[in-house]
């Protein structure tokens, strides 16, 4: 506790022992007994309000040190989804180059499959390929390898799916095909392509999207790829 406070404190506790002191033999209380009670107050007094400013300077050090982690994990969590963004942007932009063509409710599909899948794997990247999932396998949570088989389907089927949907000559197959697609990547309606139409708009009602849906998209995927 900082000196000044401590001599806050002992006078403080001092007057309040004085006090007390006056108030016990207006009550006619004895001289040992107002001795006693003034002697102890003086002496406990001071430790009592000493330990509660050290828990305060111990609380704000502490929130003051998990505001500085704080700052440093949202810090570091941006660098990263900006590494991410950039390499699905130019994953994007390589692989089916502007995607102006295609109908507009399939561009945030192919934009989120392909961040979250190119997310997944530089997270095994990350923690040195086979490394990582061997880790993951044998002590973690088992997750990080069928995940990443997932990803990987799921960008197979987009390079499978788009240059079909290109190929379609009028705006209506177009758009029964891309239909397809988000229902299977965004609503998780894996057996969309033998379901009826009517079926799947139902399923749609009770799908959960992927959050990433209600962030907006880089410009630059609709722009022509660069040399």
């Amino acid at each position: 506790m900082p000196i000044h406070w401590r001599r806050i404190a002992w006078f403080a506790s001092f007057t309040i022992a004085v006090v007390l002191a006056l108030w016990m033999r207006n009550s006619d209380y004895g001289w040992p007994a107002t001795l006693i009670a003034a002697i102890a107050v003086w002496t406990v007094l001071p430790l009592i309000v000493s330990q509660i400013c050290a828990a305060i300077v111990l609380g704000g050090l502490h929130w003051r040190i998990r505001r500085a982690d704080l700052t440093d994990n949202f810090v570091a969590a941006a660098k990263s989804q900006e590494v991410v963004s950039q390499r699905a942007i130019k994953f994007i932009q390589n692989n089916w180059g502007s995607l102006k063509d295609l109908p507009t409710s399939l561009i945030p599909v192919i934009w989120v499959t392909v961040y979250r899948s190119l997310e997944i794997a530089l997270t095994v990247e990350a923690g040195g390929g086979s490394r990582a999932l061997l880790k993951n396998t044998l002590v973690g949570d088992r997750r990080l390898m069928p995940d990443l088989e997932e990803a990987t389907l799921r960008i197979q089927f987009l390079q499978k799916m788009l240059p079909v949907i290109r190929a379609n000559k009028t705006d209506i197959a177009k758009a029964t095909d891309a239909q397809l697609v988000i229902d299977i990547l965004k609503w998780g309606i894996l057996d969309a392509a033998s379901m009826s139409g009517i079926k799947r708009t139902i399923l749609r009602q009770f799908a959960k999207a992927d959050p990433m849906y209600k962030m907006p998209i880089p410009l630059e995927i609709g722009e022509p790829r660069k040399p």
